[in-house]
């Protein structure tokens, strides 16, 4: 079964974390400092990562029809 596709929110944040993870020592305090750099985001950077997103789900679509 392929893995479901990432939102762009997700994507974010694993470039994110690769970035950041290791400023941050609890997880909780990490996520909350990611949510907010989502939030202050320009829309245009924002649409590049749900376009990944977009990207990953027809993948998936296509490696689900192939695989049944």
């Amino acid at each position: 079964m392929p893995i479901r596709p990432k939102t762009g929110f997700f994507i974010f944040l694993d470039e994110f974390s690769r970035l950041h993870r290791s400023e941050y020592d609890k997880y909780h305090v990490f996520t909350d400092a990611a949510s907010k750099a989502w939030l202050k985001l320009d829309d245009a950077t924002k649409e590049n990562y749900n376009e990944m997103s977009r990207l990953e789900r027809e993948l998936y679509k296509i490696q689900i029809k192939t695989q049944t």
